[in-house]
């Protein structure tokens, strides 16, 4: 709209042709009909007559469905001036009288008088001067009924016209000075230039004087108004943009000063980040790497010495292959779980869970460590405790939590799982008589990141992941965790859940 107030017509087509596009594809039907007719007006304001008419007729296709019929109005009109300016007077006629209709029928006396005017107008051109002179006579009734004044000169200035042609030149002067009265325009000079031929022709020099002194005074009044309005609207203009100038520099300085605070964290997370990755490479390299070797060793045996091992080599070489198999595949499962971490966090699926099953589970599958070290383990969960958690995070929960029981255990050293019922809290605790821990130890055990790994009584390496994994998953299901330890001594771990 602002495009057409100064006659950009191809933005507004373009503009207006989006917009369309944006309602049909949205619903809006509502807003079409005004749409397609301002698309038209600004086809007529490129003289392409031929498709405005197809976007006025399209908004009052759509205008009827809404039954709106003060835009079907608005729409016939357009049409008539369309065939106004192509000199097709008997149609634009018609459509003028068909919007006429309508506004009498609605009460829509805006209508009633532009289209009085028009009507006058394309009865002029035409010849009809009766015509029009009974359509500009109604347009004053109906602006002086409803206080227009604008339309009311509008059609003193049309009835001036009609008098002219009609040889009246009495009628037309008394018209033409009441529309020169109203207007204050750049039109001064051509109004003066009529009223002046009308003087001569009824030889009324005192008449023309008068009117010329008085225009001349009315132009330099005009004058000197413009020139007030001008200096003030130059004053205005100046203190906005003054003001607008130092709201800027004030805004300007406040972004530079979040923006410094903004680049200096980025610049810290993006040291920590750099140190996080150095270490988490560092875990890949020596931690995760470390346990290949004997996989490679005791595979690359069984591959070139197989025929020369007896039955008895042979088993234990499989049996040491596979269970540095399952350490290297519990390490990666951490690794990749503590990635998806980072990333996103997972959405737990909160469901009943047998806990004894899962500690089960666990036994079973350290079974291969607790041989090895001779452990004893003690599985006192209540067969009938149900805990409402996420399955697979809770396995890796004790699973971390055994493994590491197994992994810092002295030999021949006990390992047990105990439940007990607290109100509406499930208390489970994870304790060994291992090598246990300092307090700064415990105390950065759950803390978010990577933390160093250390080594098991039998030097078994690890990734330092699992204890990050365990606080995430409890938080996720709704729990919490907390650990004792002294150095020397063993760890208990107290983890508590929503009982069911």
């Amino acid at each position: 709209m602002e495009a057409g107030q100064i006659e950009l017509w191809d933005k507004a087509i373009a503009y207006y042709q989006k917009s369309i596009d944006l309602c049909k594809k949205k619903g809006y039907t509502s807003e079409l009909p005004m749409v397609y007719s301002n698309l038209g007006t600004a086809y007529k304001g490129l003289k392409r007559y031929d498709e405005a008419l197809v976007n006025y007729k399209e908004s009052i296709s759509i205008t009827e469905k809404l039954g709106q019929s003060g835009k079907i109005a608005q729409n016939l009109l357009n049409i008539g001036n369309i065939f106004l300016n192509r000199k097709e007077l008997d149609s634009a006629l018609a459509y003028y009288r068909e919007s006429q209709n309508i506004c009498y029928k609605y009460g829509i006396f805006f209508g009633i008088m532009l289209n009085h005017l028009n009507i006058g107008e394309a009865s002029i051109k035409k010849g009809d001067l009766a015509d029009a002179r009974v359509a500009f006579d109604s347009a004053v009734v109906y602006a002086k009924k409803y206080k227009s004044v604008d339309m009311e000169h509008q059609a003193y200035s049309g009835l001036a016209d009609v008098y002219e042609k009609m040889g009246d030149h009495g009628k037309a002067l008394n018209y033409l000075r009441k529309y020169a009265k109203y207007r204050d325009s750049v039109n001064t000079a051509e109004i003066a230039e009529k009223m002046l031929q009308f003087e001569k022709e009824q030889e009324s020099n005192r008449h023309l004087t008068r009117i010329s002194k008085l225009e001349n005074e009315a132009a330099e009044r005009r004058f000197f108004n413009i020139l007030l309005v001008m200096l003030v609207i130059l004053s205005l203009m100046l203190t906005v943009f003054f003001i607008y100038k130092r709201k800027v520099a004030q805004r300007e300085e406040l972004i530079a000063r979040e923006n410094a605070a903004v680049l200096e964290k980025l610049s810290k997370e993006l040291a920590e980040s750099n140190v996080w990755k150095t270490k988490l490479f560092s875990v890949i390299s020596h931690d995760i790497k470390g346990p290949f070797f004997p996989i490679l060793s005791f595979s690359e045996m069984l591959a070139k010495d197989i025929d020369t091992l007896s039955r008895e080599e042979i088993t234990e070489f499989a049996g040491s292959l596979n269970q540095a198999s399952k350490n290297v595949y519990f390490l990666i499962e951490n690794l990749l779980d503590w990635a998806k971490l980072q990333q996103e966090k997972p959405k737990p699926e909160l469901k009943p869970v047998l806990l004894c099953e899962v500690v089960r589970k666990v036994e079973s599958n350290i079974h291969y460590l607790l041989n090895e070290e001779e452990l004893i383990f003690e599985n006192s969960v209540d067969d009938q405790v149900l805990v409402l958690a996420d399955e697979r995070m809770i396995y890796s929960i004790f699973h971390n939590l055994l493994h590491n029981a197994a992994k810092f255990s002295f030999r021949n050293g006990k390992i047990s799982v105990t439940s007990e019922t607290a109100g509406e809290k499930l208390v489970v605790k994870v304790k060994d008589d291992g090598t246990g821990m300092t307090a700064e130890m415990a105390g950065r055990l759950f803390s978010p990141g990577l933390n160093l790994s250390t080594r098991g009584t039998s030097d078994e390496r690890g990734t330092g992941l699992g204890m990050t994994l365990v606080g995430e998953f409890v938080a996720l299901n709704n729990g919490t965790i907390s650990v004792e330890s002294e150095k020397g001594k063993g760890t208990g771990f107290t983890i508590q859940f929503k009982a069911l």
